[in-house]
């Protein structure tokens, strides 16, 4: 929550003064998103050790770098690395939704999402 505040908090000034802040806080969103997918892969998948998490790498990891460098970018490259984090994450959707349709959108808890999506707002506007 604290990361998505300062991504918040950093929003209306992202093209700007504060694309440094709202970089760090996406990178540092991803972070934590990685440690608790690799955590909960771990939890699930005990059985078969062998079955490496790439999917988690690519949609975490992956962007967490991206947004990372691009906090110490000008803004006119940094926002290329954001588009470049935008584009694998919904690739990654796209990939796992044919590679796992179980695991897919339709799988999503709406009023557990919008409740996230209500609690940013408000913090956004706060």
């Amino acid at each position: 929550m604290a990361a998505a505040s300062v991504m918040a908090a950093a929003a209306p000034g992202a093209f700007g003064e504060r694309a440094w802040a709202f970089s760090l806080a996406n990178a540092a969103i991803r972070v934590v998103l990685l440690v608790l997918w690799l955590y909960q892969h771990r939890d699930q998948h005990r059985e078969n050790s062998s079955e490496t998490p790439w999917r988690i790498w690519i949609y975490n990891g992956g962007t967490a770098v991206l947004w990372l460098i691009s906090a110490v970018l000008p803004l006119h490259i940094a926002v290329v690395l954001w588009a470049a984090a935008i584009v694998v994450e919904v690739g990654m959707m796209v990939v796992g939704a044919r590679l796992w349709p179980d695991r897919s959108i339709g799988g999503i808890n709406i009023e557990h999402a919008s409740e996230r999506l209500g609690l940013f707002v408000i913090s956004d506007s706060w």
